[in-house]
């Protein structure tokens, strides 16, 4: 059943959408889908006269991922947005190697990517688990200790075209993989990958700075809100601002699901924070319980196609 959606304001422009759920991530139904962009001006700053006017533009159902887009010029763009302010954009992975570890700790890393089919953008999620293993000696299991940056609304209902910052939530892995599969979206994995302790060290950062409560969830986060006050990120970004050496122009909006979480594994193993890409620690898998789970496993390599 069509819904109308309430606009958004983005500075001196509202844009917002109304139109069929099943563009914005719901199932299709039987009736045909129909969206428009709904444009609210500003008359004091842009008509100058003294009404408001608002513009119902139809779209195509075929067109709809190209709305955000196309509304750029309206709401601030990437080359502007920045991505929030935290401790960690004040520090290389490589520094924090130099901090003392114990020598019987080792850290490893699994990416997820998870989307439906067909890829709805309501229906994707990116996330990480970071996890450090701990040798108690001979005759004794390790401690296998796992942490996750997986960045969702508090709700965990994603809704693509709201341009403003709502309260977000830091989920586990387990967590992850309920809401996901819930939502009948297919999860791929890659890894577990060995990592240095610099960059196990500087993804923990990361993780207390999204639970803080200093950040919010936006899920286009390079227009509206989040791009203007740099207070809200999505998964993706939530993963990949970590990187000092690229801003968010690196990790473009319209790379979601599987494809955003390969980008993020091809990014790691150039800056040397995975070790050895080519090799997985796969008795990590039943350790952490993942055996138990229906996920489809994606090799790296430097040669391999992005999946779909």
């Amino acid at each position: 059943m069509p819904t109308n959606l309430p606009l958004c304001p983005i500075g001196t422009n509202d844009i917002g959408l109304e139109g069929s759920n099943s563009l914005l991530g719901e199932r299709a139904s039987n009736s045909s889908p129909r969206l428009s962009i709904i444009l609210q001006v500003d008359p004091v700053q842009n008509l100058g006269i003294g009404a408001f006017r608002r513009y119902a533009i139809p779209v195509k159902p075929s067109h709809a991922l190209l709305v955000p887009l196309a509304m750029l010029p309206l709401t601030g763009c990437a080359a502007t947005a920045a991505r929030p302010v935290s401790p960690i954009t004040q520090v290389r992975f490589q520094d924090l190697n130099a901090l003392p570890a114990a020598p019987a700790d080792r850290y490893y890393l699994l990416v997820f990517g998870a989307q439906t089919t067909p890829k709805l953008p309501r229906f994707t999620h990116c996330w990480a688990t970071a996890v450090k293993v701990s040798e108690c000696g001979p005759g004794k299991r390790s401690v296998v200790a796992p942490d996750t940056i997986s960045w969702l609304p508090a709700t965990c209902k994603v809704r693509p075209w709201r341009f403003q910052v709502e309260s977000g939530k830091n989920l586990d892995l387990y967590t992850s993989l309920a809401v996901t599969l819930e939502n009948c979206e297919r999860v791929s994995v890659w890894g577990p990958y060995e990592i240095s302790a610099g960059a196990y060290r500087k993804f923990l950062m990361q993780k207390t700075f999204l639970e803080s409560g200093q950040i919010g969830y936006q899920c286009i986060d390079v227009v509206g809100e989040a791009a203007r006050c740099r207070n809200g990120c999505n998964c993706i970004h939530a993963l990949t601002d970590m990187d000092l050496l690229f801003d968010r122009r690196a990790y473009p909006i319209f790379r979601f699901g599987d494809v955003a979480s390969e980008l993020a594994v091809r990014h790691l193993v150039e800056r040397g924070a995975i070790i050895n890409p080519c090799q997985t620690h796969d008795w990590l898998l039943p350790a952490l319980g993942l055996d138990r789970y229906p996920l489809v496993r994606r090799p790296y390599s430097p040669e391999s196609q992005s999946p779909t």
